[in-house]
């Protein structure tokens, strides 16, 4: 792949012969080249009024591509700690493991955590409410109700300072899947619970890095 003051060319994608693959870096990058060729600025680069990479603010052709590598850790990240029971405490490990800073492990962490928030706020009793009317399913969420609401007394007793202390302690049991359960089950408006859910995870997640990585 060259790039020059005059022109713009896609010459070509390393091609692996003892595999018969396509290394996926060239591949994703001529992809992403494409796509964003139709924009009328970075036409300006193949007049040769600026290059392609510098247009972006990479001036070599490694920058990008580390810049792609990272990219794709932290969307790892992001997307782990919206699964259950891993959340922000156990995607931020991952992160670090991949090579990436304590800082973006933590932002990709906590906004990856606080994804399903708002779904779970939104559309749990409504989901639970249809599993309990279907035989095979019905004990299965009568149980995830059983056990959200006998997590959740603390939270009755103290409402919203007791979902807030319960989504900041990072224990096992804790983070914003439950909490978030917690609220839907309890009645919780969205508008009081998603803002106490998410402040709480900001603190879960200064905990882990206080007492995991020794930052404070």
């Amino acid at each position: 792949m060259i790039f020059s003051n005059h022109h713009f060319w896609l010459l070509y994608i390393r091609f692996d012969y003892t595999t018969g693959l396509i290394h996926t870096k060239e591949t994703l990058t001529i992809i992403l080249l494409q796509i964003f060729t139709s924009n009328d600025n970075i036409k300006k680069s193949m007049s040769g009024e600026y290059s392609f990479l510098e247009y972006w603010g990479y001036y070599d052709m490694e920058s990008f591509l580390g810049f792609i590598e990272v990219m794709k850790k932290e969307l790892i990240v992001f997307f782990t700690a919206a699964l259950p029971i891993i959340e922000l405490k156990g995607a931020m490990p991952v992160g670090v493991g991949m090579g990436l800073s304590l800082t973006e492990s933590f932002i990709a962490s906590y906004l990856g955590s606080i994804l399903p928030v708002p779904f779970l706020l939104f559309f749990l009793k409504p989901i639970m409410a249809f599993l309990r009317r279907t035989k095979i399913l019905a004990p299965i969420a009568n149980w995830i109700e059983r056990r959200t609401q006998k997590k959740g007394e603390s939270v009755r007793k103290y409402s919203l300072l007791g979902l807030f202390i319960f989504v900041a302690v990072p224990l096992p049991t804790t983070g914003v899947w439950t909490g978030s359960a917690i609220a839907s089950f309890l009645d919780i408006r969205i508008k009081h619970a998603f803002p106490v859910i998410a402040l709480g995870n900001l603190v879960a997640g200064l905990i882990i890095m206080a007492l995991t990585y020794q930052i404070f």
